[in-house]
């Protein structure tokens, strides 16, 4: 009483204006109306979702199947799952499996696509229409919800479907993006909350904790939006009267979404404090900035289109202020928009989709506060906005606020350009006879690249095409070529782009001998597509027999002292039955193997020179590894030069790979198992400690054979080798044997002589002779998994922590490796 007391009679005059000027526009709400079914609203509700999902689809459709670049790679992410599902390997849900170093995506929306794609594997359009069809269907629901229960029907309809006519939703709809699926849960807790009635209300307190966990599996954004409920979920679970109805939440975050965060943000930790040498990234805060709050402002009308925001922003001011009636929820819809807004807008940047479900509220306050009289017209309004948006037929209008672009109104849609990309995978597709074939691609655009295009040719049906990107001197390897060249509009004919067109339009180069213009378009934009295939007359060719070459090239790679074996050449397809080299010695970035032996099985190559000293590849089922040797101590000086946060680096080779050292006065003890698979062989990591933090993972030792065999490989194992510590000399004395293995006796004395061999023995030995103080590495120490922990919980973590690095596999290398056996004792590795 006192405070009204001393309240001045003209804000007393004013609050009761303002009292009988909302009642008059709200007057309706007070008589009680008839009993409304619910039945009734969700069937109205389901009519305006229809007629929003057509236009999606219609949309979606009209793109011809034809995806930008960033579409392409997230429906083939969809599709790696549904593969790896259909294989077993379903511990993949829970690793990185999109993981890459700008971030890593949560699965469930990608899983999303798996029962679509079982059902129509070749058709992605339809497929990302019915998914975002989904997903705009719970935003509209959860919509619809938060509002129809306190503010009835026509509140609820208006609600949801200017939810769906607002422009970056539409934007959302037509491209695989889990930010559609992140606005969805977002707007779930959210309107469960509400209705929960602080967790009170049974049906919706559980509904609420599966939105939480469904919305933690969709995007690591949604932690941010979910941080302000996260108190209350903790009172509820603290009071006795609301414990039972929050329990199944806590239940289903630590079954879910707890094993995937908790493995992967473990990863990301050790990629950026070994990788990036920053405690800061791996903390999560390494791009912690202070912004300016109201730099972002234009982006909400840009989000919205000016129109649509000055609705909204009237709409939500009158919500903050409104005195009659005042809606339930109001606190948390504030609080939904402005906590993530701050913090994105402070802390990192409120673009690139980071707010987009905090536009929300604004349509529930636009629903709550439009007066009845204009509810019934103005979901009409948003019918029509949508279809305008969709068709493309009212073209979009911007202006300029400072440096920003700001949507006004209309929406251009986009037309993907005739750029007769099915038409080249269709002649490719003839001229290959329908085999797998590999198709090299030069230029790139937000069409043309390897994702869009692969999935044209799941459309096409043509599953045995892919898409490589090999560097200009190994493009030879390809069956054939898809050159763009750049529109007038374009300029990526610089850099590596110039280096392929200066290599394909050399007169009588390597490329004119190997490829020969199957078919070439013009297109719209001035560029020009052209398709090569590859011949396979080879008019100069080697003799099978033994050849030695003092200097021996592979496109960028040049070997010296080279012993080659050529096999039967093949008139057919024009490859050598076999090609064998032997590389004594060669430094890879500074390190030395010795004593390299490979085979290639159905090689084919194109000499640049008359000597076949010079030649690029054109040509190769698989490379077996038959003889490769690397010495500890250079696998560690090769570490630490890419290593250089690492200090007192070192490697042993002791049945298991160890890499030890310190970093930032912390030990560093990593443990791997290599094991050779079918295309090479994998790293698989057995020990993590970092100090006293990590954790034994897997057996160490797993997939080795260093049984009495290795002896017959290696030969005789010296008192060097038994003291950790042999000569240069030793491996010298190898080397000789190796090339001894290779050929016979004379051809062995001329490559020594020739080469200069016994000097470079002879030096060896002086160096052997010399006694050099060594630091000897840190004693390994091996620890048991069962140290760490026993029991199921045990076989869990393994299993979710253990992981496989894979190398000289299919995606790395143009052809499959081959590895029999890998060898690691006596501070040598060997391979055959």
């Amino acid at each position: 009483m006192t405070e009204e007391k001393e309240k001045p009679n003209w804000r007393k005059r004013f609050l009761a204006n303002r009292m009988a000027f909302e009642s008059i526009l709200f007057e309706k709400e007070l008589v009680s109306p008839k009993p409304e079914k619910k039945s009734s609203g969700l069937i109205i509700l389901f009519a305006i979702f229809l007629f929003h999902s057509l236009l999606l689809t219609q949309a979606a459709l009209r793109g011809g199947g034809n995806f930008p670049r960033e579409d392409a790679a997230a429906v083939e992410t969809a599709y790696q799952y549904v593969k790896a599902i259909d294989s077993g390997r379903y511990l993949q849900l829970f690793k990185p499996e999109n993981f890459s170093v700008s971030g890593f995506k949560p699965p469930l929306y990608y899983l999303s696509f798996y029962p679509l794609l079982k059902l129509f594997p070749s058709n992605p359009a339809l497929v990302l229409a019915v998914v975002n069809s989904f997903y705009l269907l719970l935003i509209m629901l959860f919509m619809y919800f938060a509002v129809s229960n306190s503010r009835g029907f026509y509140s609820g309809w208006f609600t949801a479907s200017l939810s769906a006519s607002f422009p970056v939703i539409i934007l959302l709809g037509r491209h695989a993006s889990p930010d559609i699926a992140l606005m969805a849960f977002v707007a779930g807790i959210y309107c469960c909350y509400i209705n929960s009635k602080e967790f009170e209300i049974k049906k919706w307190s559980v509904l609420f904790g599966i939105c939480f966990t469904l919305g933690l599996l969709s995007d690591v954004r949604f932690i941010i939006y979910a941080l302000p409920v996260v108190h209350p979920t903790i009172d509820a679970f603290l009071n006795s009267i609301t414990r039972k109805n929050i329990t199944p939440f806590y239940v289903l975050l630590l079954l879910l979404p707890a094993p995937w965060y908790l493995r992967n943000f473990a990863f990301s930790f050790f990629r950026d404090l070994f990788v990036r040498n920053d405690f800061r990234e791996a903390l999560g805060i390494g791009s912690i900035k202070l912004m300016n709050i109201l730099y972002d402002l234009p982006l909400l009308v840009d989000y919205m289109h000016l129109p649509v925001f000055c609705i909204c922003m009237v709409s939500i001011l009158w919500f903050c202020m409104s005195v009659f009636m005042t809606y339930e929820g109001r606190k948390i819809a504030l609080i939904w928009f402005l906590f993530p807004y701050c913090v994105f807008s402070l802390f990192s940047r409120a673009g690139g989709g980071n707010i987009y479900p905090a536009l929300l509220p604004f349509a529930m306050a636009a629903g709550i506060m439009m007066p009845n009289m204009v509810r019934k017209p103005m979901i009409g309004l948003t019918l029509l906005l949508a279809m305008a948006y969709q068709s493309g037929f009212v073209p979009g209008m911007d202006a300029s606020i400072g440096a920003k672009r700001i949507g006004i109104f209309g929406m251009d849609f986009v037309r993907v350009r005739d750029i007769k990309t099915e038409d080249a995978l269709k002649a490719v597709y003839a001229a290959g006879g329908g085999r797998n074939v590999r198709v090299q691609l030069i230029g790139d655009d937000d069409y043309f690249n390897p994702d869009s295009l692969r999935l044209i040719t799941r459309k096409l049906g043509y599953p045995g095409m892919s898409f490589v990107r090999y560097s200009k001197d190994y493009m030879g390897l390809a069956d054939f070529v898809i050159y763009k060249t750049a529109g007038f509009a374009e300029n990526y004919k610089s850099g590596v782009f110039k280096e392929y067109s200066e290599e394909i339009s050399a007169a009588g180069g390597w490329f004119s001998s190997v490829f020969s213009p199957l078919v070439s378009f013009d297109l719209a934009d001035t560029s020009r597509l052209s398709v090569y295939v590859k011949s396979y007359a080879r008019p100069d060719r080697l003799a099978p027999g033994n050849y030695i070459f003092p200097r021996f090239s592979a496109g960028a790679v040049t070997f010296e002292n080279v012993i080659v074996d050529v096999g039967p050449f093949r008139e057919s397809d024009g490859t050598y039955e076999f090609f064998e080299i032997f590389i004594p010695q060669f430094k890879f970035y500074g390190a030395d193997l010795y004593s390299l032996r490979f085979r290639f099985k159905d090689f084919a190559m194109c000499p640049v020179s008359k000597s076949f000293s010079d030649v690029r590849l054109t040509g190769c089922d698989s490379v077996r590894i038959l003889l490769l040797r690397l010495r500890e101590e250079t696998m560690g000086r090769l570490l630490q030069v890419n290593s250089p946060y690492f200090q007192n680096l070192s490697v042993r080779f002791d049945n298991g790979l160890s890499i030890l050292s310190t970093y930032h006065g912390l030990s560093v003890n990593l443990g791997f198992s290599v094991i050779p698979t079918e295309a090479g062989f994998k790293l698989k990591l057995a020990r993590m400690y970092l100090g006293m933090l990590g954790m034994n993972i897997s057996s160490y030792g797993e997939g080795f054979d260093a049984g009495d065999e290795e002896e017959e490989i290696i030969g005789k194992v010296s008192e060097e080798e038994k003291s950790g510590e042999p000569s240069d000399a030793h491996y010298m004395d190898k080397l000789q044997k190796d090339i001894a293995q290779f050929t016979d006796d004379a051809v062995t004395a001329k490559i020594i002589k020739s080469a200069g061999y016994s000097k470079l023995i002879e030096r060896a030995s002086e160096i052997a002779k010399q006694k050099q103080s060594k630091e000897k590495p840190p004693k390994r120490v091996v620890q048991s998994p069962s140290a760490d922990s026993a029991g199921l919980l045990s076989a869990i973590l393994v299993r979710l922590f253990s992981m496989d690095f894979d190398f000289l596999n299919e995606k790395t290398v143009p052809f499959k490796v081959q590895v029999s056996k890998i060898y690691l004792r006596n501070g040598l590795l060997t391979v055959r």
